[in-house]
């Protein structure tokens, strides 16, 4: 027991040291802990501000007098449990952990580092540094690979196919060495052929041709087939921003693209001596009866020196002038502005992808006309294409939405002869010529952000273009008002949505990963100010005797110091593998989306079809572009919450990161392009602007009324589902059974009924909607207990009363059998009507509602007798609760339009 006091006093003691070594050393000039001691300076090396920490002397005073409490009652109990049961502590308590918890707990508690802030917290804040290190590092090294990042990307489609036909060409080559050797080969003059692999350079492209060099016994130079490969391509270059930088980029892109050539050729001649190892190996087991061993590692192959070839490239663009102090800058500040870049390794990843040299072209071998070694080479091929049988259609990569009528993988021989089969449908070439030409919005290789980007570009310029249009329209028919303002209308019917599409496109979805980040460490911030607050209470509740034996009641306390150990490097993991599922799915997006739109639109009439393919389309794509780098970029804050939840702790900070990419973000940005067009159409058209409550009648706006109640409505399936709308909204709840599924949905149906009920009650007599749903709100929250429903009907009860005078929401509600139904509708009604018809005879609100109060209250007294009278008598009722109420409405009349005495009940 002494060696483990003193180890952990040695461990408090150096921990509690503000000038403690790290294990995990944070960059030197690391953003976090330039926040970090913004806050907690006094327990940092290089010191700080301490806004908190005359608050913190208080509050750790307080949590020592508690752990003077907890030790004596610890020290009574035991005294007493020891005399009672006669053994040390009692049975109750651990005679060998309790002492050991009181030591390290009172020893945290003490008030000793920084001026005032307590061991415990000094541990925290070490670990949380730890933490910050970790993360450093762990970016830093990133940065440092850089290309492996950028480079990350499905094999292109046809290096499969290259990969193959190599395959047999050099199995050919091999084939033809081993004739050599056989004892037939002097007759037939083998013995004499030279085996080479020639290569001829041409104007556009380099051919590698595997055969026989001098031609005997009619054997080509490229017998065995040939390789070609393009010397030049068309140059791939970021954007620029003007003509002088346009001119700049081109000239360093052919630069690139003669480079990635060559480089191009020399990783294909690495490819081709591992290929001859493989062929080699396979010949010798097809001539021992053995199955192929080579084969199988072809993908492989293909797939490495895609790897070479992309990684090559990445370096190249890596190592420019433009791009040679991202390394340095994108290093030097640590993990929080990690989401800073990511935009940075995006571009990277588009310029790769777009940047890389074709891949070359291979054709196979030719047939062997000599009649030995054509019986020998059809041995050969047969083994092959028994074994190509077991991998199906999976050594050339194709899609099979793209061999659909008109598709990608349709030839245009092809295309035009089911044209003609289907009595010359037009709309089978339509589809043709939009898979085959959809480089209009899609690049090959193009990342899906970048895409995006480029899109909102063009569309906005388009806007542009198209208000310049409406200018000159403007000054040309001036003369002609009418002409002009029919001109005008229907430019602006375009201009709202062009800026709307475009905006989204151009900036929100582009920063949508770094807002993710951004509140992610915004959440991490959080979690160590939260941990450093509770760090004091962490220790005391080590006072406590129950619990378990090591750690007392302090377990959540140690998954919380876990969680600041683990979640920046976790968030690191989320946004680096955020950009590879990106350029992932990017890709295999841009290869099916042709081919998925038009099988959709097979239906379609012609004109509908070309309407779809070049206006909806891009659209939909943006749809797509926005789902795949939400959910992509979630993992920032999903991987940390999801994982820390796994090994059994710490509190979920995900949902600071998750709104940030939430449809509200996108909502507001529409509603702030929307109210700009309609500023500029009601200038246009000499309008008011909206009033202060900020809907046409002060009723608010339908999208927020929209938001508002789908809110209110998932609130109530979180509830029903058995669970807060906090828990689900942080994904950090259990995944629900399909039976609570079923119940949250309908529940959020019901609700949602309910709300728009509501609204329509209270809009009916002139009350303001969103406001009365932002009560709901607030009477929620102040009453976390009440249920949606309950709330709402709370809310309305609130609303009748405040509107029509004291006990009216229960009258109605009596009247009405609950706060919903026609019978409540008509209850609520009939006051209004009467509201309205004594306010035209000149009853101020305070009149009538005082009459209303009166009339609520001598008919609850009278039904009450009537109801009692009833009893006695052993019979019902006759008149309801609703009749007296009726009554006494009707019986209010005024005595005179001046005198403010009027009759409530006669």
């Amino acid at each position: 027991m002494y060696r483990i006091l003193l180890f952990l006093s040695i461990f408090l003691g150096f921990v509690a040291d503000a000038s403690a070594k790290n294990i995990f050393e944070p960059l030197p000039d690391s953003k976090a802990m330039w926040l970090l001691s913004s806050l907690f300076g006094g327990l940092l090396t290089d010191g700080g501000a301490d806004p908190l920490l005359s608050v913190f002397k208080v509050f750790n005073g307080a949590m020592l007098c508690v752990g003077g409490v907890l030790f004596a009652y610890t020290i009574l109990a035991g005294t007493v449990g020891t005399a009672h049961d006669g053994e040390m502590l009692s049975k109750k308590f651990s005679s060998v952990w309790v002492p050991i918890r009181y030591s390290l707990g009172t020893a945290m508690l003490l008030p000793v580092v920084g001026g005032g802030y307590c061991v415990a917290q000094a541990v925290v804040l070490w670990i949380a540094v730890q933490g910050v290190g970790l993360a450093d590092i762990s970016w830093k090294t990133a940065v440092d690979h850089t290309p492996e990042i950028v480079a990350a990307a499905p094999s292109r489609p046809p290096a499969s196919d290259l990969a193959y036909k190599t395959y047999e060409s050099l199995m050919c080559m091999q084939m033809l060495s081993m004739a050599k050797t056989e004892p037939w080969a002097e007759t037939l003059g083998m013995d004499k052929a030279t085996l080479a692999q020639s290569e001829t350079k041409g104007t556009f492209g380099t051919t590698y041709e595997f055969g026989v060099t001098n031609g005997v016994n009619g054997l080509a130079k490229n017998q065995c087939g040939t390789v070609t490969v393009k010397n030049w391509s068309i140059p791939t270059s970021a954007s620029s921003s003007g003509p002088g930088n346009s001119i700049l980029e081109l000239k360093l892109a052919t630069d690139r693209m003669e480079v990635i050539n060559a480089n191009n050729k020399k990783a294909l001649n690495a490819f081709f001596v591992k290929m001859s190892t493989l062929t080699s190996k396979d010949l010798t087991a097809i001539y021992e009866g053995k199955p192929l061993v080579g084969l199988p590692q072809v993908k492989a192959l293909s797939n490495e020196y895609e790897e070479e070839v992309r990684k090559g490239v990445a370096e190249l663009i890596l190592e420019s002038k433009k791009n040679s102090d991202f390394k340095k800058a994108a290093g030097r500040d640590g993990f929080v502005l990690a989401g800073t870049f990511f935009n940075k390794f995006l571009s990277f990843n588009d310029l790769v992808q777009r940047s890389l040299a074709d891949v070359p072209e291979a054709t196979g071998p030719n047939l062997v006309k000599i009649g030995i070694l054509n019986d020998k080479w059809n041995i050969i091929l047969g083994t092959i294409q028994d074994a190509y049988k077991s991998y199906a259609d999976a050594r050339v990569v194709t899609f099979g939405i793209g061999q659909m009528s008109g598709g990608s993988e349709k030839t245009w021989w092809e295309s035009v002869k089911e044209t003609v089969m289907a009595a010359f449908d037009p709309r089978i070439l339509a589809k043709k010529v939009f898979t085959s030409t959809a480089g209009f919005v899609l690049q090959d290789g193009e990342n899906v952000v970048s895409a995006s980007q480029r899109m909102g570009n063009w569309i906005m310029g388009a806007a542009s273009f198209v208000f310049g249009g409406l200018i000159l329209a403007n000054v040309s028919i001036g003369a002609h008002p009418g002409i002009s303002a029919t001109i005008t209308a229907m430019i602006y019917l375009f201009i709202g949505p062009m800026l709307l599409v475009g905006a989204l496109l151009s900036y929100v979805i582009p920063n949508i990963p770094g807002f993710i980040y951004f509140m992610a460490v915004l959440g991490w911030l959080v979690a160590v100010v939260s941990a450093i607050v509770a760090a004091p209470l962490w220790a005391v509740v080590h006072l406590t005797p129950e619990g378990h034996d090591v750690v007392g009641s302090g377990k959540a306390g140690y998954m919380l110091i876990l969680s600041l150990l683990l979640r920046p490097v976790l968030m690191v993991f989320g946004m680096l593998s955020g950009i590879i599922i990106t350029s992932t799915m990017g890709t295999f997006l841009n290869y099916i989306f042709a081919d998925m739109f038009a099988v959709s639109q097979s239906d379609s009439g012609i004109f509908l079809m070309i309407i779809g393919q070049y206006i909806v389309a891009p659209i939909l794509y943006m749809c797509f572009a926005l789902i795949i780098i939400r959910k992509s970029f979630s993992l920032i804050y999903d991987l940390p919450d999801t994982l820390l939840k796994w090994i059994g702790g710490g509190e979920s900070f995900g949902h600071f990161a998750s709104e940030a990419g939430s449809e509200r973000n996108f909502a507001a940005v529409g509603m702030s392009m929307n109210t700009a067009g309609a500023a500029v159409a009601d200038k246009k058209r000499g309008a008011p602007g909206l009033n202060s409550q900020g809907g046409a009648n002060g009723r608010g706006d339908s999208r927020s009324l929209h938001r508002s109640i789908s809110g209110l409505a998932r609130m109530a399936g979180a509830e029903a589902a058995g669970g807060s709308s906090s828990e689900q909204s942080d994904s950090q709840s259990q995944a629900p059974t399909s039976f609570s599924q079923a119940q949250a949905k309908a529940q959020e149906e019901k609700t949602a009924n309910q709300l728009q009920e509501a609204v329509g009650t209270v809009s009916s007599f002139g009350a303001n909607e969103q406001d009365f749903l932002d009560r709901i709100e607030s009477t929620k929250e102040k009453h976390p207990e009440l249920s949606v429903g309950d709330a709402i009907n709370r809310t309305l009860h609130t609303a009748v009363s405040q509107k029509f005078g004291s006990g009216v929401g229960s009258a109605t509600m009596k009247m009405g059998g609950g706060y919903s139904g026609e019978s409540y509708k008509n209850a609520v009604g009939m006051f209004q009507a009467k509201y309205e018809d004594l306010e035209m005879k000149g009853l101020s609100t305070s009149q009538i509602r005082g009459s209303f109060t009166d009339v609520v209250a001598n008919a609850k007294s009278e039904y009450k007798i009537h109801s009692a009278e009833a009893k006695e008598n052993g019979v019902a009722p006759s008149k309801n609760f609703g009749e007296f109420i009726k009554e006494g409405l009707a019986n209010i009349r005024v005595r005179g339009e001046d005198d403010d005495d009027i009759s409530r009940h006669i």
